[in-house]
């Protein structure tokens, strides 16, 4: 049995008060759920991050700083400075540079604290919570 819906649409109208009511009930719970999906790809947002060098790393240290090419170890498989090591400071240095950093691959050290690169976004769950290397369990 076929339905013609024109001769229905003529019995109940096309758009009047309650369809308007109804989308409206039903758009609110769609656009909410929708928001709550989306926030998730800025909240968990992993941006790019290195080891905070506490003998070079100040408190306005910047993501992209000169001395990452001594202190940090290159990352073949990144294609960039690694984000979860760093090289040994030397036992008696006082001052960031070059000759204060052991650069032996055998002696880097896991961070403990890192920085990260604000270009894309400023904030997100995974940097307030430092939810990097060994720590994505957090």
């Amino acid at each position: 049995m076929a339905v013609d819906y024109d001769s229905v649409l003529q019995d109940i109208g096309q758009l009047g008060p309650w369809q308007r009511k109804l989308f409206a009930l039903l758009w609110i719970p769609s656009a909410m759920s929708a928001m709550a999906v989306f926030m998730y790809d800025f909240t968990a947002f992993v941006p790019e991050h290195r080891c905070l060098v506490p003998l070079c790393d100040g408190a306005n240290s910047s993501f992209d700083a000169s001395f990452v090419n001594f202190t940090i170890p290159w990352d073949e498989d990144l294609d960039n400075f690694n984000q979860c090591e760093m090289y040994t400071p030397k036992d008696n240095s006082s001052e960031c540079e070059r000759m204060s950093f052991a650069t032996n691959p055998l002696k880097q050290i896991s961070c403990t604290d890192w920085v990260f690169d604000h270009k894309l976004i400023r904030s997100s769950a995974v940097e307030d919570y430092e939810m990097v290397c060994s720590h994505t369990w957090k």
